[in-house]
């Protein structure tokens, strides 16, 4: 394979920041360094980027991961994320192998993350174009009305931002709320842009307070 998909597949980056790593001279293959991207190198070549070597390349596989609320998806440490819980760090203390996100959650949101040890696979995953769905469960105050839903199901525009049509429906009201303002909702995305749901039910004046990724 060519060294730009080799740093790619390892899930250190894309095919196309690879690429500038490459040309800036980062990466050295048998500790030689090498500046042209498409050169080829065998599974077993010893590739490094600023002095790290890479790991061996191994048959793509895939984790499904609860995430909990109040954890962020980062390689960076907790020191590093203002003493916060981080999701990577954790991981390869038990003993797990490099691994990537397929797409995000952010800090106040849980459940399902995949996780694979592939970047190619990651990327192949999240693009918006392959379309799969991303279903959450959400709890939300405000005033849910069919207008509102029917808005998300045509697609959105919040924040100078166009969102694509989603699936939007209300499960059931919280009986226990006097005021009839607090709602559990179940969403479905084709595109999962970064704190999607958050923002475009903001955007219609309906604040998320859970979502959990299903």
């Amino acid at each position: 394979m060519t060294l730009n998909k080799r740093l790619a597949v390892s899930g250190l980056t894309s095919r196309r920041k690879a690429v500038e790593l490459i040309q800036t001279g980062m990466v050295a293959v048998a500790g030689k360094t090498v500046f042209d991207p498409s050169t080829r190198v065998l599974p077993g070549d010893p590739v490094s980027v600023q002095g790290v070597r890479l790991q061996a390349i191994e048959r793509p596989r895939l984790w499904l991961h609860h995430k909990k609320r109040g954890v962020l998806v980062t390689h960076a440490s907790q020191e590093e994320s203002f003493n916060r819980a981080t999701l990577f760090p954790t991981l390869r203390k038990m003993g797990l192998p490099h691994l990537v996100s397929v797409g995000r959650l952010d800090f106040r949101s849980e459940g399902l993350l995949l996780l694979t040890n592939n970047g190619e696979l990651a990327r192949f995953l999240e693009h918006p174009e392959n379309a799969f769905v991303r279903e959450y469960h959400v709890r939300v105050h405000g005033n849910v009305t069919e207008r509102a839903l029917d808005a998300l199901r045509r697609g959105i525009r919040a924040q100078n931002v166009a969102y694509r049509p989603m699936d939007a429906d209300r499960v059931r009201s919280n009986r226990y709320d006097p005021a009839g303002a607090t709602h559990w909702l179940t969403m479905r995305l084709y595109e999962g842009k970064n704190r999607e749901i958050r923002k475009t039910l903001e955007q219609l004046g309906i604040r998320v307070s859970r979502l959990i990724r299903q």
